[in-house]
């Protein structure tokens, strides 16, 4: 079972990384704009840490934390690269409270 998590987890870190790095003017902005942006980051990276966690259950939580993080921290860096994105401080903090909450989620499952 550990295996079709682990394909998900990484399904998810693939489109998140298509995602962070294709063309801003290309990507369809739905709703409240900013706000919005930052709830996608947040639910992206809880969905990330979760998979990670269902996909890896025997790795301590921090561990599944920090590697979800880090990942959020490697894509918000490759963007300053791309001619239509930038770094962004508040994306990252959305990134790492998404990775937190899945990772509470998962200590809660675990229990």
């Amino acid at each position: 079972m550990a295996l079709f998590w682990r394909v998900l987890a990484l399904f998810c870190a693939v489109a998140l990384a298509v995602l962070s790095l294709w063309p801003a003017d290309e990507l369809v902005r739905v709703g409240m704009g900013y706000i919005n942006d930052k709830v996608g980051h947040f639910l992206a990276y809880v969905a990330l840490a979760w998979l990670l966690g269902c996909g890896w259950p025997r790795q301590p939580l921090w561990l599944i934390w920090l590697v979800s993080f880090l990942f959020g921290v490697a894509m918000e860096y490759a963007q300053s690269f791309t001619l239509s994105r930038q770094f962004d401080l508040i994306d990252m903090v959305a990134n790492g409270s998404g990775a937190l909450l899945g990772v509470l989620l998962l200590w809660w499952r675990r229990r």
